[in-house]
């Protein structure tokens, strides 16, 4: 059934293989000598972590001959290590320098002066016991490179194959070298199972990605199905459609290399397709489109949260402070306040740990602050009612339209435990530039009312009047702009990288 459709592919690369690739000896006994540098507790170590982390290729492992196993845990190791660099660093600069050291160790690793690392010295001793080409090693890192540097998305499903015979596809040639396998129908069968590897990978990751307001769906199947949004209900069906079209490419993949390549492939390939278990997860990809973890949970607990969540915690105090008529002390809490309030954003910039949530309790935050103060000073006659009115009117609008606007975008199933959910937001707040002069304005109201008596001058000097009036009237206009003007809250989308 498949024949046909492989015939062509198969045609192409034997003779890409063929140009770009010198066979040699299928017999492990012919590589050149050498001295051993790994050690028991080396091979033990890489061992433990392949075992570990990536279990299924352990077990693979166990039908190999011992010195092909070690490679294979060496291989692994070498894979795992790339794609963590790929995947935890946040920065990309980061990443392609840690990738460059690794293509740099395996230049060295073939000229014999590996770094001192246990995976490094035990792919030195594969390598040379084996006679593993070296260009499966630097095509894999140099994708990861490409990879990392680009912040292009997948153009189309062609895209994602591109970078599975790079990368996935390279660990299986690898290990059927390790073999001693050098065949054109074990090689085209690798690069087609790489190629599943990678599209199986993409679907597996789409709820993770979807964490992150990032997707990998090609752009023609985004485009072909509408997809916009997280979690919409109505878009299920198309996310459904998508991801099986991306699993029915794989799935015809594996077809192939059941039908084409692995009948026709040396039987000490076996262990090498193993590898190939991928098909397990294309069969059930289609349940991923319906699954309640594409929604767009985040880590809350960051360090910015934390000092924004502080400072909610500590405004009470601060009331307390002001109504016992302490207001040196109430002062100089206000500025360590601003002082926090400046270094969570900074921090958030600076480190790359701005949340949703963060955009929430923010300002949230500081509104708690002000309308704290605001109801102090009030309580001790120190800012005259109407204003406090004002102040505290705006904040009890904004946060009853909050209720209905968190309900309104929260994706299905609408629950109250979801609702409440704070690593599940639907929406992100962005401060308008009045907001933003309003916010200023509250604080040197407070200010002037806190410094007033201390200095001992009156709280009711004309100067104060004139402050308090503009400010009462910022306060109604920035409460205005945030419930219509559209650009002030986000709806969180699912589409491009960003």
């Amino acid at each position: 059934m498949y024949k046909s459709s492989f015939k062509t592919v198969s045609n192409l690369s034997l003779r890409h293989n063929l140009s770009n690739r010198k066979f040699k000896s299928t017999s492990v006994g012919s590589k050149a000598s050498h001295k051993r540098i790994s050690t028991p507790n080396d091979i033990s170590y890489i061992r433990d972590l392949v075992k570990k982390d990536d279990h299924e290729n352990y077990i693979v492992s166990l039908f190999s001959p011992p010195k092909s196993r070690e490679a294979l845990w060496a291989i692994r190791a070498f894979s795992m290590e790339l794609s963590n660099v790929s995947n935890n660093l946040s920065h990309s600069e980061m990443a392609v320098l840690k990738l460059q050291w690794w293509l740099n160790n395996i230049n060295n690793i073939y000229n014999g002066t590996p770094q001192q690392t246990p995976l490094s010295r035990v792919l030195y001793d594969s390598v040379h016991d084996l006679g593993i080409s070296k260009m499966w090693f630097t095509r894999h890192i140099k994708a990861r490179i490409n990879s990392a540097s680009s912040t292009n998305q997948y153009k189309n499903i062609s895209d994602i194959e591109k970078f599975g015979e790079q990368s996935a596809a390279c660990n299986i040639h690898a290990h059927l070298e390790s073999l001693g396998v050098r065949d054109m129908n074990a090689d085209n069968g690798a690069r087609l199972i790489g190629q599943a590897e990678s599209i199986a990978n993409v679907l597996k990751n789409i709820p993770y990605m979807a964490s992150m307001n990032k997707c990998q769906i090609p752009e023609d199947l985004l485009e072909k199905y509408n997809i916009k949004e997280i979690g919409k209900d109505k878009k299920s069906k198309s996310l459904e459609n998508a991801v099986y079209d991306m699993a029915s490419v794989g799935f015809t993949r594996l077809c192939g290399v059941a039908e084409i390549y692995v009948p026709n492939s040396p039987k000490n390939a076996f262990s090498a397709f193993l590898s190939a278990n991928t098909d397990k997860k294309l069969d059930n990809e289609k349940d991923i489109a319906k699954s309640p973890v594409l929604e767009n949970h985040e880590k809350i607990f960051t360090i910015p949260n934390i000092i924004t969540m502080g400072r909610i915690v500590g405004s009470p105090f601060l009331g307390y402070l002001i109504i016992q008529q302490q207001y040196s002390l109430a002062l100089s809490g206000c500025i360590l306040f601003a002082l926090t309030d400046a270094l969570d954003g900074y921090l958030a910039r600076k480190y790359n740990l701005m949340t949703t949530v963060g955009s929430i309790i923010d300002p949230a935050a500081d509104k708690i602050f002000i309308t704290t103060l605001v109801v102090s000073l009030t309580w001790t006659g120190m800012i005259p009612f109407p204003l406090a009115a004002v102040f505290i009117g705006r904040d009890l609008g904004l946060s009853i339209s909050a209720f209905f606007i968190r309900w309104n975008t929260l994706p299905e199933p609408k629950t109250f435990k979801r609702y409440w959910d704070l690593s599940l937001p639907s929406v992100s707040v962005s401060p308008t530039l009045l907001s933003k002069v309003n916010t200023a304005l509250q604080i040197c109201v407070i200010s002037a009312a806190l410094i007033c008596p201390i200095i001992e001058i009156p709280s009711d000097s004309l100067s104060i009047f004139c402050l308090q009036c503009v400010t009462g009237t910022t306060t109604i206009l920035s409460g205005l702009g945030y419930l219509f003007k559209n650009n002030s809250l986000k709806r969180i989308r699912y589409g491009k990288k960003k």
